[in-house]
């Protein structure tokens, strides 16, 4: 299991990458559909994984065994949203703006141990630069690759992929739209949603009691 805590690390740090010089190239707006595929003990399980982004404003959906989640970022409020219990939970923290989370991904990478440029690739037509690496722990040796596009409009991960000696994990970027019109009820709660704030330091479930989402 710990290998896959790696794995699940790469895949958070490699999310968003890009360098800050790119910043004002970045398409204001946008659309990824990611596959994840985790094989392990010979069974594999897939996750499809949706971004939408215009401005500060970001929702992810995340689809996995039949089960949907979506979190949706605008400005600073961020909500965690389950669209099966029409239930969210809502905070308010000092989180990167969109446009600094591609600012800040490259520097990630580049002070990460040991990660090295290994080749070039294409993954939808936006050439990538390969980059590798590779990580000994207690089951094995864990070898990561991500496709890191060029493209000054989209500086982030297009793939990645992790083989260890539990299994292998790939996420590959199935479909991109960029400077497309998002509607606003992406970013928004459906009316009817039941919403619990939690305060920076409280976890789900405390004292507060949740409240009807106001439209």
């Amino acid at each position: 299991m710990k290998s896959y805590r790696f794995v699940a690390i790469l895949v958070i740090l490699f999310c968003f990458l890009s360098c800050t010089a790119w910043a004002s190239s970045v398409a204001k707006s946008g659309y990824m559909e990611k596959v994840i595929s985790i094989t392990q003990g010979g069974i594999t399980r897939t996750q499809t994984s949706r971004i939408y982004w215009e401005g500060d404003k970001m929702r992810t959906e995340n689809l996995f065994g039949g089960q949907l989640m979506v979190n949706i970022k605008n400005g600073k409020t961020v909500y965690t949203y389950s669209p099966s219990e029409k239930r969210a939970i809502k905070s308010v923290v000092n989180v990167p703006t969109v446009s600094e989370m591609f600012e800040k991904g490259f520097a990630n990478i580049q002070n990460v141990k040991d990660v090295k440029k290994v080749g070039t690739g294409t993954i939808l037509g936006f050439k990538c630069d390969i980059y590798q690496r590779t990580i000994k722990t207690k089951e094995g040796t864990v070898t990561a690759k991500v496709w890191l596009s060029t493209d000054k409009r989209l500086p982030t991960a297009l793939k990645m992929t992790a083989t260890g000696p539990k299994g292998t994990t790939t996420e590959e970027t199935k479909k991109i739209k960029l400077n497309i019109d998002i509607p606003d009820s992406n970013f928004v709660l459906p009316k009817g949603t039941v919403v619990q704030e939690v305060k920076p330091g409280q976890m789900p479930g405390g004292k507060q009691q949740p409240k009807q989402e106001k439209k």
